[in-house]
């Protein structure tokens, strides 16, 4: 299985991670699943460090909420993205 993502969705979250550096930054990641290939388009950072579920729930209606404007959008997953090390 190959995996693409694109400038804007990497830059979203490498910038937000670079930006908050004392906390992990929990993210989604959005895109398209054809077959083998999964191409991830958008990134929307969520929050910084520990999550409490109610915060969580709503964050992602919001996301399902903007999904639903970019219909052709599929909720691919949902991580915990950190500065990368050199």
């Amino acid at each position: 299985m190959g995996y693409t993502l694109s400038e804007t969705a990497y830059s979203a979250l490498i910038l937000h991670a670079y930006k908050f550096q004392a906390f992990k930054v929990l993210g989604v990641l959005l895109g398209t699943a054809k077959e083998n290939n999964v191409v991830i388009k958008e990134s929307i950072p969520l929050f910084h460090g520990n999550v409490l579920s109610p915060m969580l729930e709503a964050a992602l209606m919001q996301v399902l909420k903007f999904k639903s404007v970019f219909g052709f959008l599929s909720l691919i997953d949902v991580k915990y993205f950190d500065i990368p090390t050199v």
